[in-house]
């Protein structure tokens, strides 16, 4: 109605200045369609409407305390400032003067992936930063993903991004080019404005300044703006006519008045004058940190962030003091990504909705960020009540993304090297059978295309997980996908020393697929899910098989040095570890201080995960001697030392006790073979 009344205002206006003729013709045009409904407004490619709001604003509410997925709403689509027509005249009302030298330099398009393949090629191979809404329209709820309304909920979305100019187009993926458009390499805040205003923006730049307009999307990569100033109004002018929006009222076509000019893009009378007082432009600051249960607010290190506000986009890295810093600046409105992930790995989910987000990074997603925010955003990640929250989620992914980079640190300290393979992809779920567990197949390192469903069932997601298509397609898209995963659904308190020790362990298994090799790697792997796919205890087996020696040398160093690192982090802030039907307390250590290798009640007895302290000290921290049989003598021994025996063709305990002692000068060999004796080796 607001609409209708602005035409009648000026359909008046408009007569009184012309002839009482056109008056009524006008009116009788408007009487033809005033009872007809509102119009729709297109949200998207696909055939999908809603009405909307030209005073709306977003929905933004906290739903990390549920584990339910929201879904991104869009508005209406918004007329492009980026245009290089649009540019040349901003910069020419800004600065004065020919512009048009000015041509594009990047390209607005959109990806559509069919397979993960093709996902991963554009994730991983070019790393794009995607985006599954459009970057052109405006946001009536902003939810966890979006979903192109004409794509079925089971296939992969379009993914919308921004290229360089002379990008290369992967053979045999779909995609658009939306706009060819000129993003300034330098922050010119002035101009960024005046562009807005030229088409017709408000002052944020995220929504009409005047009244709603209906379009479609522009697919065909024309850089004609779409009609975006009342379209439907021009039909009450007479020829020669058109609805000015800033005006507000029928002009004559190339009639502007003095002091503006004709705008072909935004279809208006422009002012030739810039601005009198430049928006504010700044850079996006801000701190990233994770609560650490046993030690307090810790930063997040080396996390990627991503900055964007309509077309201008900015990757950053938070250094060690969890900042993040951009070198672009930014006006109001901006949105933030965190993404878990950076060049050496990434941490993904299992989220249930869209099989194929599996192989997307766990990102949390923030803003629009207005004013000081921008500049000073600070945000802590925080384990929630609901273990299957997605605020509980993104603190575990918090919580591994540092604990991987703190096992490289401490395991530099430990003279055994940041030894481990690079582009990691770490899977968190809450869907495991066994909770609280984890793996490091390796899967994706070494490119190894069979996946068991038991070891689905037992480490990633059970037959009862709200899987969309079940396991099989689950097992589907991680094939060669994962090469560490973590189950967080632990019965009891979930603290960061748990998740960090878990993470631990399973990277001391890592880094020996470098020191080992991959044939000693693949053995080791390919016994274990032997072991699990028989009748005995699982994971391991009965510890009397042929896979059983090389399991059990692994497993006492994943256990031994998983330990050990997180000794070293959380010394005596450790929770309490049970084990062997004990509740060990104070450090990590005392656990396998007082191992007990005859522990009947222990199905995995016969793996020694005590034997490596053992050979380090001679047992100053036992707490509690008549429990524990094994009477330690051996001293001195290093991590270093015990991590350079692991070669490739050592298989089992017996050979490393041997290759131990011959690179050591048979050091204490009277104490040791009396030690390995004692673990029943």
């Amino acid at each position: 109605m607001k609409t209708l009344y602005l035409i009648i205002r000026n359909a008046v206006a408009f007569a009184f200045s012309h002839s009482i003729i056109n008056f009524l013709i006008i009116l009788l045009l408007i009487g033809s369609t005033a009872c007809e409904p509102e119009p729709e407004v297109e949200v998207g490619p696909a055939e999908n409407k809603l009405h909307t709001d030209a005073t709306q604003k977003v929905i933004v509410n906290d739903t990390d305390n549920t584990s339910t997925e929201t879904y991104t709403s869009l508005g209406y689509q918004l007329p492009n400032p980026y245009t290089v027509t649009n540019m040349r005249q901003a910069y020419k009302n800004v600065y004065g003067g020919n512009w048009d030298h000015i041509t594009a330099n990047k390209k607005y398009v959109r990806f559509k992936p069919t397979t993960k393949e093709q996902l991963l090629t554009l994730t991983e191979t070019l790393d794009l930063d995607l985006f599954e809404e459009p970057l052109d329209y405006t946001i009536s709820q902003d939810g966890d993903s979006y979903q192109d309304p004409s794509i079925p909920q089971e296939e992969i979305t379009w993914l919308y991004t921004v290229v360089p100019s002379n990008f290369t187009f992967p053979s045999g993926i779909q995609y658009q080019l939306l706009a060819s458009i000129y993003v300034p390499d330098t922050d010119d805040g002035a101009v960024e404005a005046e562009a807005e205003r030229l088409v017709g923006l408000n002052a944020d730049g995220d929504g009409m300044a005047g009244v709603v307009p209906t379009s479609t999307p522009n697919t065909t990569g024309s850089e004609t703006a779409v009609d975006q100033n009342c379209p439907d109004c021009d039909q009450y002018c007479p020829p020669g006519y058109y609805y000015d929006l800033e005006m507000g009222g029928c002009v004559l076509v190339n009639n502007c008045p003095s002091g503006t000019q004709w705008d072909p893009v935004s279809r208006t009378c422009v002012s030739t004058q810039p601005p009198t007082t430049p928006p504010v432009f700044t850079q996006t600051i801000g701190n990233l940190s994770v609560t650490d249960t046993q030690l307090g607010v810790q930063n997040l290190r080396n996390v990627r962030v991503v900055a964007r506000r309509w077309f201008k986009v900015e990757r950053m890295y938070t250094n060690n003091s969890g900042r993040f810093n951009s070198i672009k600046k930014f006006r109001n409105k901006v949105k933030l990504i965190v993404k878990f992930k950076n060049n050496d790995f990434s941490i993904r989910g299992i989220r249930g909705i869209r099989v194929y987000q599996v192989l997307l990074p766990i990102q949390k997603k923030f803003g629009p960020l207005q004013g000081s925010e921008i500049n000073n955003f600070a945000f802590t990640f925080t384990i929630r009540p609901d273990i299957n929250s997605k605020g509980t989620r993104n603190w575990v992914a918090a919580t591994t993304h540092n604990a991987v980079q703190q096992f490289k640190d401490l395991s530099i300290a430990q003279g055994t090297g940041g030894n481990l393979p690079t582009n990691l992809k770490i899977v968190l779920t809450n869907w495991a059978k066994v909770g609280g567990a984890g793996s490091a197949p390796l899967f994706s390192v070494r490119w190894i295309d069979h996946l068991d469903l038991a070891f689905v069932n037992t480490f990633i997601a059970t037959a009862a997980s709200p899987v969309a298509g079940g396991l099989s397609a689950l097992a589907a898209y991680m094939k060669r996908q994962f090469d560490i995963t973590y189950s967080y659904n632990v019965t009891g308190t979930l603290t960061s020393d748990r998740v960090v020790a878990t993470i631990f362990h399973e990277l001391a298994h890592a880094m020996l697929y470098n020191k080992a090799g991959a044939d000693w790697y693949k053995a080791a792997v390919d016994g274990t899910i032997a072991e699990i796919l028989s009748n005995g205890p699982s994971p391991y087996g009965t510890g009397k098989t042929a896979n059983s020696p090389l399991i059990a040398l692994n497993e006492a160093w994943g256990n031994h040095y998983g330990q050990f690192l997180a000794h070293q982090r959380y010394t005596t802030n450790s929770s309490i570890i049970n084990r062997q039907g004990e509740a060990w307390e104070t450090t990590r250590l005392n656990y396998l201080e007082n191992y007990n290798p005859n522990f009947l009640g222990d199905s995995f007895r016969w793996i020694p995960e005590g034997v490596f302290l053992d050979l380090m000290d001679n047992t100053p921290n036992e707490t509690r001697a008549n429990f524990r049989p094994v009477n330690d003598a051996v001293l001195g021994f290093t991590n270093q030392q015990l991590f350079n025996a692991l070669d490739s063709d050592v298989r089992s305990i017996q050979a490393y006790r041997a290759r131990l002692m011959q690179e050591n000068n048979n050091n204490q060999l009277t104490q040791v073979t009396d030690l390995f004796n004692q673990y029943g080796y």
